[in-house]
């Protein structure tokens, strides 16, 4: 008499005949992407019974890890295969404007680690000086209001030759 083995993976089903006790070729394993293969329910007989038999793919979801990457400080998340990924809350830097991350956050956990690396605009600030009730800008226009300004009593003048001189 002649059986059937039903090997189901993912409900999608190949049969294959075989004489009652004859040896039972075991299926290849099948691949999944973000899962591994766990085996087969029930476990496929060695010999063929008298009674058809379906076994069915067993799996194993796969974790994978996001790396967040904020100057070389790194933090690992694992999330399994396909699971909703929170995005990381923006992080500071004095003197910086957070720019985003390198790359997309996944939406989803992808069969594959991510590092995301955080990225930085540095912030500008313009400085002015009030130099004897004008207002400068520039190191340039700082330098020569102050080098040009006479002081009373010359109490600065030690102070005007040390500028000089490392203008010079």
């Amino acid at each position: 008499n002649q059986y059937t083995l039903t090997i189901n993976v993912d409900g999608v089903k190949e049969e294959v005949e075989y004489d009652y006790n004859e040896a039972v070729v075991a299926p290849k394993a099948p691949a999944k992407e973000g899962y591994t293969f766990a085996g087969w329910s029930p476990v496929v007989p060695a010999n063929m019974p008298a009674k058809d038999v379906e076994v069915v793919a067993q799996w194993t979801i796969n974790q994978y890890t996001l790396t967040i990457n904020v100057d070389g400080v790194k933090e690992e998340v694992e999330y399994d295969y396909n699971e909703a990924v929170v995005a990381p809350k923006a992080p500071a830097k004095e003197g910086y404007t957070f720019a985003g991350w390198d790359k997309k956050v996944p939406t989803n956990m992808p069969a594959n680690d991510v590092e995301i690396v955080a990225k930085w605009e540095i912030i500008e600030y313009a400085i002015s000086y009030d130099v004897d009730f004008k207002v400068v800008s520039s190191h340039e226009e700082i330098v020569d209001e102050f080098l040009n300004t006479e002081f009373a009593g010359g109490r600065h003048e030690r102070r005007v030759n040390k500028v000089m001189e490392i203008e010079e």
